[in-house]
């Protein structure tokens, strides 16, 4: 019999030329990242609501693709400095500039001789429009965009719901958490069996986290559901009479929600087959990635 509550949840303008995927415009935290075709690659635009709404300073990178090849043939970088929300949507005036001519085939820019200035338009959708001074053309690029906060953010961890083996509050709010999967905020699951004092200590230490989700979404009636990631199981989660399946051929796999649901699965390696599935109930502690103001 699986030992549940001993469980351990582990776990822009010119000729184009080709330049690698770490030339792109690039931040360790970004609120949100989308690719050229639009799909969002990193982040989530509800998040990025949030910050824009709360006025938080933002930058904002993007990469103009010349040839078709979808990498980076010239990145720009610039403060978010007019910001509008409309429909889900976030859209921001960049710093206008003096015209550049980009040498793509020197490696260089250069100021164009006759003044003129170009401004900018970005939003969330990666779309990227232009227009030089005293020109009625308004130029519109899909472009690889990445929003990110004007200063790195300090995190913690922060406990915001915690529930025990039928599903039932013991502390947070569900809400919060919901808000938190919403909002594309890190999300990790600690161990219930541990004491307040304990989790406390933890939370202090940033050591909550003992289960790393692969995916996180909502089910239709509200539950947050975690999956996690396959892994060899430890001997010690099985007792002696099941203790076969503990070996290299058999890997582990767990899903779990806030309605205290655990589905556990073992797949065999050799035959690729779920070879074994048992569904039981777990009390969960649930941590959200904060920023420290």
């Amino acid at each position: 019999m699986i030992k549940i509550n001993c469980l351990l949840i582990s776990l822009f303008f010119g000729f184009s030329v080709a330049v690698n995927a770490y030339q792109s415009a690039y931040c360790a935290d970004p609120i949100l990242e989308v690719d050229f075709d639009g799909v969002v690659i990193a982040g989530s635009k509800q998040r990025l609501v949030n910050v824009a709404l709360s006025g938080e300073p933002m930058r904002v990178g993007w990469d103009l693709d010349f040839d078709g090849d979808k990498q980076s043939d010239l990145t720009h970088w610039s403060d978010a400095q007019f910001t509008s929300v409309v429909s889900g949507e976030v859209a921001t005036k960049v710093q206008s500039v003096h015209r550049q001519i980009p040498r793509l085939e020197d490696g260089k820019i250069e100021l164009s001789t006759d003044f003129g200035q170009w401004h900018g338009l970005l939003d969330s959708r990666g779309i990227l429009l232009g227009r030089f001074e005293h020109s009625k053309r308004i130029n519109e690029d899909r472009v690889h965009s990445i929003w990110c906060f004007t200063e790195p953010t300090r995190k913690t961890w922060q406990m915001v719901f915690q529930h025990d083996r039928a599903g039932n509050t013991i502390e947070g709010k569900k809400s919060q958490l919901v808000d938190a999967v919403e909002g594309g905020w890190a999300i990790r699951l600690g161990r219930l069996d541990l004491t307040k004092e304990k989790l406390e200590k933890e939370i202090a230490a940033n050591k909550v986290a003992e289960l790393v989700p692969i995916s996180v979404q909502i089910s239709p009636e509200g539950e947050v559901i975690a999956q996690l990631p396959q892994t060899f199981l430890p001997k010690h989660f099985l007792d002696s009479s099941i203790n076969q399946y503990a070996n290299s051929k058999v890997l582990w796999g767990a899903k779990v929600s806030t309605a205290g649901e655990l589905d556990l699965i073992w797949e065999d390696l050799h035959s690729g087959q779920i070879s074994r599935q048992r569904r039981s109930q777990m009390g969960l502690a649930w941590f959200v990635e904060r920023p420290v103001k």
